[in-house]
């Protein structure tokens, strides 16, 4: 019953749109009402408040079953718990294993530090009754519901962002990563609409928007090779002109001249592309690529001067190829 255009696909495949999602059930009581049930909390993190007492937060999203609370949490088996997700924290991270938890907790963009998910959405919605239409709010909502293993909760309040501002490029990749195993097609159409209004979009920082549009490139390669090169991998004109980002550096841009120096697998080999994607005034030249492709500031790329080949004879006169006379030590 929730709105949405894509909420009841995603719903009957809920697996499909939670990467690596680890299922942890813990039965829990309700401080609120005091009724106790067993919940799939998610990864679990570890803190610490002023006082030195361990503080419990909840990745996953769930709510009581009774009530409808938030929380707060009570179980006889909480410091088992905790003492659990810090050590498995610390041997996932010594030992490359993945690990429901470790040490830390979840802090909002305005510093609010929720103890679930839950809470977390309280005081989104809380923002929200304050200001309705502002689509941010609703993209950070999805993205605590999508981290929480709710990816259907995270579609309906990432298509009510594209509703408000049909450009918001956090939407554009929300609802495209969500939909790119059940619907390859849609998810690339979604996802080429969030390359071509990226150079326009200034929520997030450079750093931060040139990884999150390399992931979306790698995504896109992914689907363009497995439709066998039947879904397009870049955004056509009739696709740039709809965003309104026209331009002729992005109109020019080929596909065949597109070169990804790596098999396409890896988010970091989009980052050079990413970078020219988004406009020359975002971009300051010690974040165009990777430091080896670049020129310090002030300094004149090294270019050789012109001369004899190695094996010409040697402008000296010795009659010796040039490799073996003066351009011995060159």
């Amino acid at each position: 019953m929730l709105p949405g255009r894509f909420v009841a696909q995603v719903s009957g495949h809920l697996d499909l749109c939670r990467d690596g999602w680890r299922e942890n059930p813990q039965e829990l009581t309700c401080s609120t009402c005091g009724a106790r049930d067993l919940y799939d909390v998610g990864p679990v993190l570890v803190s610490q408040d002023r006082g030195g007492t361990p503080q419990v937060t909840f990745v996953g999203y769930f709510r009581c079953h009774s009530c409808g609370a938030s929380g707060p949490w009570t179980s006889p088996d909480l410091d088992y718990l905790a003492l659990s997700a810090i050590a498995g924290g610390v041997l996932g991270r010594a030992f490359g294993s993945k690990s429901p938890g470790g040490l830390g907790e979840i802090e909002l963009f305005d510093g609010h530090r929720p103890r679930s998910s839950a809470d977390a959405e309280e005081h989104l919605l809380d923002l929200l009754l304050a200001d309705p239409l502002n689509a941010q709010h609703f993209v950070r909502l999805a993205n605590v519901y999508l981290t929480g293993g709710r990816p259907d909760l995270a579609m309906t309040a990432a298509e009510r962002a594209l509703d408000l501002e049909p450009d918001h490029f956090e939407a554009l990749l929300l609802i495209g990563h969500m939909l790119r195993r059940l619907d390859p097609a849609e998810a690339a159409r979604h996802l080429r609409h969030a390359v071509a209004v990226a150079r326009r979009y200034r929520a997030l920082p450079l750093q931060e928007m040139r990884k999150l549009l390399a992931a979306a490139l790698r995504d896109l390669m992914r689907i363009h090779r497995n439709s066998g090169d039947e879904i397009p991998f870049f955004p056509s004109e009739e696709e740039m002109s709809a965003a309104r980002s026209g331009d002729t550096i992005w109109t020019r841009m080929e596909e065949t001249t597109i070169h990804i120096r790596a098999r396409g697998d890896d988010a970091a080999a989009y980052l050079p592309l990413a970078s020219l994607l988004l406009s020359p005034d975002r971009t300051p030249p010690d974040q165009c690529g990777p430091k080896s492709d670049l020129i310090p500031s002030g300094r004149e790329p090294w270019r050789r001067e012109p001369g004899p080949g190695r094996n010409e004879p040697c402008p000296c006169g010795s009659g010796r190829k040039y490799k073996h006379c003066c351009g011995r030590d060159a």
